[in-house]
């Protein structure tokens, strides 16, 4: 399908930069009305995962991009579930830089919203929808920057590749992971740039977290394993019994603080201006117990989450009859592992906590945890286009306790960061996989400012 839009603002041309940089000159209400549209068209494709259905999404972006003049390709690793790769081509003499975004999003219950989730409804200087915040806000900021990068006749040293990726809310086997393995010619690129990060307030403090790490992530089976009698005579080898103890000691266990570059880099950041149990933190002290107790003073919910190896009971089965002790119990053990954690790491440190318990620990899925560092012009450049949006903020590196697909990216050694270019507000960010989720559409004008700002410093042949 062609979408048909009102929203064509005259653009001048761009030869040179000038004091402020050249996009100051855009006729941005006109932008801004345009991506309002934009999002409002994709949030009413339902591309709920499952099932997915991305390729409603797909095919619309690809027709749009098309028209522009920009390259489009999609590639499915199965029907339905198209990837898109639109691609504006420079001079060659930089490696690519790429704008990754999803176009799946997690389920909805209409029954708990305040409007339809899939109307994208424009109301009270919002749009309303899922996906708003998970990430057709952020891909709607990420296209019409590559559409205007393409009015303006940005010269360009390296190629802009905006890839949109299906499946990001399940396993990305049929999005990002298949696009690396299968297509890595089409994505290649020396940096990526999409989602993970996003503007809050700390204390009166506007902070951008730019997630340049994520935690690692692993799904581990407790079994425990017993004597099958009646219940009326039990033979007191029971497998629940035994499964049970074993949930306890997880449930009541604390891996021990590390310190990785990641949170060294975010305290720095943040430390400064923060209340002693972080500033000591920073200190360089890296003493297991002194840390420990830091770490149970923090009052930064920013890093919390990013000090330990964090293991939680998720799922327990055991057992068919009312009547009848089960010989097999089996729990499901989520894991959320810090950067340089292997699995046999991981399992070792199970196992060690369940000394003694006639359990076996076995492995279902571990994806290891992922961190790019910071010391780079893209990090720099990135940090310059927030301030820029919003003066006086503080940009600082962060670890996501979550997964995105930058984490296949960064397999391959490409430097990979996430930022929603925004602050929103607490209530706003609870939106996100929640119910009421919206976007401001001031940001959408801010976050697509900030994004062709940055495509400028780090692609524009000037």
């Amino acid at each position: 399908m062609k979408p048909a839009s009102p929203f064509q603002p005259n653009l001048p041309k761009v030869s040179e930069p000038s004091g402020g940089w050249a996009e100051t000159d855009l006729d941005w209400a006109g932008v801004r009305d345009e991506a309002i549209h934009l999002l409002s068209q994709l949030i009413q494709f339902d591309t709920s995962n499952p099932p997915g259905h991305e390729s409603l999404v797909a095919e619309f972006l690809a027709d749009l991009l098309a028209a522009e003049g920009i390259g489009v390709k999609l590639l499915a690793a199965t029907p339905g579930r198209a990837n898109l790769v639109a691609r504006l081509s420079g001079d060659g003499s930089r490696p690519p830089l790429l704008l990754l975004g999803h176009t799946d999003v997690v389920y909805a219950d209409a029954s708990q919203w305040r409007v339809p989730p899939f109307g994208g409804i424009v109301r009270d200087g919002y749009v309303w929808g899922r996906g708003a915040l998970d990430m057709k806000g952020l891909l709607v900021m990420q296209v019409m920057a590559l559409r205007l990068a393409k009015r303006l006749e940005l010269p360009l040293a390296r190629d802009l590749i905006l890839l949109a990726t299906a499946d990001e809310e399940d396993t990305g086997r049929y999005g990002a992971g298949w696009m690396v393995d299968q297509h890595w010619y089409e994505v290649a690129a020396e940096y990526v740039f999409g989602e993970g990060g996003v503007g809050v307030e700390l204390d009166g403090q506007q902070v951008f977290l730019v997630a340049t790490a994520e935690k690692g992530y692993a799904d581990l089976t407790l079994t425990a394993r017993g004597l099958s009698s009646h219940a009326s005579t039990p033979s007191g080898d029971n497998a629940l019994v035994a499964l049970a103890q074993a949930i306890q000691r997880i449930s009541t266990y604390r891996s021990r603080v590390q310190l990785t570059e990641p949170v060294k880099g975010h305290l720095a950041a943040l430390a400064p201006s923060r209340p002693w149990p972080e500033r000591q933190l920073l200190s360089g002290v890296d003493l297991p117990l002194v840390n420990a107790w830091l770490a149970d003073r923090l009052d930064l919910p920013t890093i919390r989450h990013a000090l330990r190896n964090t293991f939680t009971p998720t799922m327990a089965q055991a057992g068919h009859l009312a009547n009848v002790v089960p010989d097999v119990a089996e729990a499901t053990l989520n894991c959320r592992t810090l950067p340089g954690v292997g699995l046999g790491d991981l399992v070792g440190e199970v196992r060690r906590r369940l000394g003694g318990l006639p359990v076996e620990v076995g492995v279902r899925q571990f994806n290891p945890a992922s961190a790019s560092p910071t010391a780079t012009p893209f990090f720099t450049a990135i940090a310059e286009a927030a301030r820029r949006e919003t003066p006086g903020a503080i940009v600082a590196p962060y670890m996501m306790p979550g997964a995105t697909d930058a984490r296949f990216f960064r397999a391959k050694g490409v430097t990979a960061y996430g930022l929603m270019p925004v602050c929103l507000t607490s209530e706003e960010m609870a939106t996100i996989h929640g119910v009421d989720e919206r976007l401001q559409v001031a940001h959408l004008e801010q976050g697509t400012r900030a994004i062709l700002h940055l495509l400028f410093q780090m692609a524009g042949r000037f």
